[in-house]
């Protein structure tokens, strides 16, 4: 199942970046902990779901785990990290949502080094898209 994610992080890539060669795509995770919190970073750019940007060539579930510091036994479930949407149009910048469950805050927390904080799911809303909001439930 997993490489049907990343082929189509690859389809998309194909078709929408490298023909246009400046439609910017990004990644972005909604990790949530066992009390059905989501993770959120503070940085110089304000609170934000952690995310970064898509490097061609290597799987977008992959750069998100890289990037949090995670590995597949750190998180809940299988898949690790599912594909839960994609938002945006070609030519301006597309984001791929994914989400996951960890099994500890700590595991998160003390791997990013970052401003890392938990907050409630009711708050999901001022942080994604309410279509990929509505694909969590």
């Amino acid at each position: 199942m997993e490489t049907l994610f990343y082929k189509f992080g690859f389809f998309l890539y194909k078709m929408l970046v490298r023909p246009f060669k400046r439609t910017p795509m990004r990644w972005s995770t909604i990790i949530f902990n066992k009390a059905g919190q989501f993770a959120v970073e503070q940085d110089v750019q304000g609170r934000r779901v952690p995310s970064g940007d898509v490097i061609p060539g290597y799987p977008i579930p992959d750069l998100c785990r890289r990037a949090l510091g995670l590995d597949h036994t750190q998180f809940a479930g299988t898949p690790p990290l599912r594909l839960i949407g994609v938002v945006g149009r070609g030519g301006e910048e597309i984001t791929v949502y994914f989400s996951g469950e960890i099994t500890s805050d700590s595991a998160l927390i003390n791997r990013l080094g970052r401003g890392i904080s938990f907050v409630e799911r009711s708050e999901l809303s001022s942080f994604v898209p309410a279509e990929v909001e509505t694909n969590l439930k």
